[in-house]
This record gives C-alpha cells, sequence and structure tokens, in this order.
C-alpha cells in the first residue's frame, strides 16, 4: 500500500511541477500548443502491473469521427448513431481481448470525438509458488495496436 501512496503522491508532484511551467515568450505558436500539453503519466511507474487504468483517447483536433447526427425537420429531433469509423472503434476495442489473453476491457463508452475505457491488466500466476509471471503488456502497448489498427482500416 505504500509503493501506491508513494505513486500516488509523486503525480501530484508532478501534476503542481506542470502546473508551473512558464511558456518561453519567443516560442512558436506550434511550440505553445506542445508546452501546454500535460502528460499525466507518472515518470516511474510501470504500466503493465496489474489494476485498473482509466484511458481516453481523443481524435485529431477533436474532430467529430465517431458519430453520425441526423435531425428530423418535423420534429426537431437530433438522432445519432455511430459512424463507420465508430462502429470500427467498436469492433477494435471488442477485439482488445483476443490479443492479449490478460487484458480486459470493463467498460469503455465511444463520445463523438473521443473514447473513454476502463482497461483491467490481470495478474497472471503462472509457476509452482504462484508469483505473477510477467506476461501482461504496457497500456501504451495496447493503445498503440488498438489505434494502428484502427488507421490501417479507415484508410
Amino acid at each position: 500500500m505504500a509503493n501506491f501512496k508513494d505513486s500516488l503522491q509523486s503525480f501530484r508532484n508532478h501534476l503542481r511541477s506542470l502546473d508551473k511551467v512558464e511558456q518561453d515568450e519567443q516560442t512558436s505558436p506550434a511550440q505553445e500548443q506542445l508546452i501546454k500539453r500535460k502528460d499525466y503519466r507518472l515518470q516511474f511507474f510501470d504500466y503493465s502491473t496489474y489494476g485498473y487504468y482509466f484511458v481516453t483517447i481523443c481524435t485529431q483536433n477533436h474532430k467529430n469521427l465517431f458519430w453520425d447526427f441526423t435531425s428530423d425537420p418535423d420534429s426537431e429531433e437530433i438522432k445519432y448513431s455511430l459512424s463507420d469509423i465508430g462502429n470500427t472503434v467498436d469492433k477494435e476495442i471488442n477485439k482488445i481481448c483476443d490479443f492479449y489473453e490478460n487484458v480486459e476491457i470493463d467498460k469503455y463508452v465511444i463520445m463523438p470525438n473521443h473514447i473513454h475505457m476502463v482497461i483491467i491488466l490481470k495478474e497472471n500466476y503462472e509457476d509452482e509458488n504462484h508469483e505473477p509471471v510477467k506476461l501482461v503488456p504496457t497500456i501504451g502497448r495496447i493503445i498503440q495496436q488498438f489505434k494502428g489498427s484502427i488507421t490501417k482500416q479507415i484508410t
């Protein structure tokens, strides 16, 4: 438990330090965008350890790619459904567990321009002493494979 508390405190300190970063007056607009983006990852945390991870993935420039919107002129009601890209995303989320046996998607929601997922990395007991054997990929590797698969299908 102390390790988790130390990691949490490290994360909080990291967030505070990011808030204090001042921008250089001579930076380009592109550099300013990079400076404004905050990295919420813990610097020394092993993202392949078992546990629950809340992940958000946004579309480039926050474009509404995942939903189709239609309106009924008579009732002024707006209806929405997953777009073709949104359906591809849905299908790929459900395939993650097929690629990684120790990974489970607990919950997910596809919004118009982003996705939220709760990813569970399960502990794997393999040896005779019931010691965990590290066969779980990192969260970064899971997301990289997920995004790459979608990109190949829609381009």
